[in-house]
């Protein structure tokens, strides 16, 4: 027990459970899966950013091998006084306190300032909504927001957050000023930057079940990206130098998000799963540009 337990235990369980909840719920615009269903929105919806997104994507999927890397090297634990004992929380609202709230492993450098310092800021940049310094304000305010309820929920010291901000600020400042000055296929080499990231959080962590499942992710993205090549308003494939069937290629990327789901229930081994992350992140990248209409036009009778 942490010096001060005594003390800071009795004010934290008088917080009233729709505070702690909604800071709970304010710490989930940093959450992994609230960054993918909205890079994953985006990539889809949006045709005329597509590019842009996945290289962001491509950013973010590097950004987390670096923390969860660091998370792995540093061995730095997290604060022992959380902001509510799920057990005191109201039986209505406990499941979702206990989910969004609470938080296990290392802290430094903390995952959600990392990966919204990426999203908000790289979108900052990307989207063409409202002014340029409206968009950086609004970006600011996400951020600091996300890394305050990190630090009130106490799953985080502030050093972890203000870590996660540097780490994000510094890997999307390196890949822009990189990518600007080197002519290259921008989602490409920030996916395979990703697959560095991967290895290195693979290293420290002695190939956890988490890190081989974020390196199967990032391959697959790899792989999805190169499967596609955009030109014009054509899309030609090129996986091995020809073209290839498209109704084919979608079943087996449907394929991939099926067995995702099964792996959810089923807990198969780490790279079972992996693989299935692979092949859920092709699919993903793969299944809202290639139409097997466009695709069977290129095919030779």
């Amino acid at each position: 027990m942490s010096p001060g337990t005594d003390v800071i235990q009795p004010v934290q369980s008088t917080v009233p459970d729709w505070q702690a909840i909604l800071v709970a719920l304010l710490t989930q615009l940093g959450d992994v899966w609230f960054v993918a269903v909205v890079l994953l929105g985006l990539y889809w919806f949006h045709p005329s950013k597509r590019r842009q997104v996945a290289t962001l994507a491509g950013v973010m999927l590097s950004g987390i091998g670096i923390y969860r890397g660091f998370k792995a090297l540093f061995a730095i634990p997290r604060p022992d006084e959380p902001l509510r004992d799920p057990e005191t929380v109201s039986t209505m609202v406990q499941p979702l306190y206990e989910a969004t709230a609470t938080a296990t492993g290392y802290g430094f450098p903390s995952g959600h300032a990392t990966t919204s310092t990426i999203l908000y800021f790289g979108l900052a940049g990307v989207l063409a909504v409202g002014s340029r310094r409206t968009r950086y304000a609004a970006a600011a305010a996400l951020v600091a927001t996300v890394s305050a309820t990190r630090v009130v929920l106490r799953v985080h010291y502030l050093q972890d957050v203000v870590a996660g901000v540097a780490l994000g600020l510094t890997l999307l400042a390196g890949t822009h000023l990189v990518l600007s000055r080197v002519d290259t296929d921008e989602p490409a080499a920030t996916f395979g930057l990703a697959i560095l990231c991967s290895g290195f959080y693979l290293y420290t962590s002695a190939a956890e079940p988490d890190a081989i499942l974020l390196a199967g992710a990032t391959l697959g993205a790899f792989v999805g990206w190169q499967a596609t090549r955009f030109d014009g308003s054509r899309i030609r494939m090129t996986p091995f130098g020809h073209p290839v069937s498209g109704r084919a290629l979608i079943a087996a990327l449907s394929l991939g998000a099926a067995l995702l789901a099964v792996v959810t229930v089923t807990r198969v081994p780490a790279l079972a799963a992996s693989l299935v992350a692979g092949l859920f992140t092709a699919f993903a990248i793969g299944a809202p540009v290639v139409r097997p209409s466009s695709l069977e036009r290129l095919v030779p009778a």
